[in-house]
């Protein structure tokens, strides 16, 4: 199976979003071959939390918009997930739905570690992971914070996943944040983040796919792109690959803080010259 993830420059309104969304399934697929295509956090709309804006934006999970992209979905014959704000009686979610080629609804995600901003708006969702089975494949599915915190931990690890989606609005280092998630699921880790500046915020669009034993396959960050790879679904000894992936970790955060360090050095050094001269 062949996976492809995006890193996608929204459109303010919903109605911009599914037909650029639409159009970009249709190329990925011609393009790519793939059969999974993976968009970001809130991707039918900008990252703007506001009651005026995401009431507008919102659509039901039964609504005209999701039956749009559930008809591009078995088009295309591909399976595709995307985030959106999710309308559901008087309650708002931010929620990543799962379709599959012959465009069923497989899974609904609802962010469940909200930001203090996110709370004003989205009621909390069940689970800050969530796990199915789409053609024979096991997954596990979280968007952005819903991966930091001892329930998500400690849920992850109570079943196995062979792919985790990971569906973010994100502007940190993407070398660190990616490489570091990357290395603690033990699955193959595919993250699809938004680009470009809403709202006053830069989001720097950083995507990439690792394997189990950490290996990164891809990683890309600037700029809107894809990324894709071939999964291979084969019993590994979690046992090994923690280990491994937790002595990669370790290597990852010596080489962060030695950056953090010499940026502070430099930053000091700057600062004493600039005073000197003034």
């Amino acid at each position: 199976m062949k996976i492809t993830t995006v890193s996608y420059q929204s459109k303010y309104s919903k109605e911009e979003n599914i037909t650029t969304i639409s159009e970009l399934v249709t190329k990925i697929k011609i393009e790519q071959e793939t059969d999974f295509i993976f968009f970001g956090e809130l991707a039918l709309s900008n990252y703007i939390i506001s009651k005026d804006y995401l009431e507008l934006n919102s659509v039901s999970l039964d609504g005209k918009e999701i039956e749009t992209m559930k008809n591009v979905a078995k088009k295309n014959c591909v399976c595709i997930s995307f985030g959106y704000s999710e309308k559901a009686h008087d309650n708002y979610y931010n929620s990543q739905i799962v379709i599959d080629q012959n465009g069923c609804v497989v899974y609904n995600h609802r962010k469940n570690n909200l930001t203090n901003k996110e709370r004003l708006f989205f009621s909390e969702g069940k689970t800050p992971v969530s796990f199915f089975v789409l053609n024979n494949f096991q997954y596990a599915i979280s968007i952005c914070f819903d991966m930091f915190g001892p329930t998500f931990h400690k849920q992850y690890k109570s079943k196995q996943a062979t792919i985790f989606l990971h569906a973010l609005t994100d502007p940190q280092d993407a070398k660190f944040a990616l490489g570091f998630s990357g290395r603690s699921t033990l699955a193959y880790y595919i993250a699809a983040n938004r680009f470009g500046t809403e709202n006053t915020t830069y989001y720097n669009g950083h995507i990439g796919i690792y394997s189990p034993t950490g290996k990164k396959i891809g990683l890309m960050s600037d700029q809107e792109g894809i990324l894709s790879s071939n999964i291979i679904d084969k019993k590994r000894n979690k046992t090994f690959l923690k280990i491994v992936n937790t002595f990669k970790i370790g290597i990852h955060l010596i080489l962060h803080l030695k950056k953090v360090i010499n940026y502070l050095a430099w930053s000091t050094k700057n600062k004493n010259t600039k005073n000197k001269k003034g």
